[in-house]
């Protein structure tokens, strides 16, 4: 979906909507997802 939004910018309405299509639970665990991601991402941007 990222692919087509435009510049891959996200937007508040975006996240408004998937509200709607997701549980608490399934946004919880996204969220644990993407800190993991986000926090591997500046341990190798780090040791660079």
């Amino acid at each position: 979906m990222i692919n087509n939004l435009p510049d891959s910018k996200i937007l508040e309405i975006y996240v408004t909507i998937s509200k709607n299509y997701f549980s608490q639970q399934e946004i919880t665990a996204l969220n644990n997802w993407v800190s993991i991601y986000l926090d591997y991402a500046g341990c190798v941007f780090e040791n660079q």
